[in-house]
């Protein structure tokens, strides 16, 4: 794998202490030219703690582990909301091509998904 050219970078206040924080998020490269991991996106929160800031890497693996299917692309954030696709397939799609695709924000520490179009998934914390 590598790290590819293209990233999401966004800066925000996420945890609400006045301290602009940062979210980072790509898809990687596969060195193989294959395609095992072209839906796996890397997600990263950095939040700022007091004088100092720490790399969260499981907030959006415990809400994509708690979803019954499907996956999250995360997109940016501003003002401590973080906004993003949600995407699965039907059983007809082919593995390129999932068609249930919709966007949602949530609010960190969020305790669900607000989509645009659709009523609220809920995740435990």
């Amino acid at each position: 794998m590598g790290i590819p050219e293209e990233m999401n970078i966004s800066f925000s206040d996420l945890n609400s202490d006045n301290i602009v924080d940062g979210l980072l998020s790509f898809f990687v490269d596969p060195c193989d030219g294959g395609n095992a991991f072209m839906n796996i996106q890397t997600k990263l929160l950095i939040l700022s703690k007091g004088n100092s800031y720490f790399a969260d890497d499981k907030y959006f693996s415990k809400i994509e582990s708690s979803l019954k299917k499907g996956w999250l692309t995360i997109e940016s954030s501003s003002y401590g909301t973080i906004y993003g696709t949600f995407h699965d397939y039907k059983e007809s799609d082919g593995r390129c091509c999932p068609s249930i695709v919709k966007q949602f924000s949530l609010t960190y520490p969020a305790t669900k998904l607000n989509f645009e179009t659709e009523n609220v998934i809920f995740y435990k914390k």
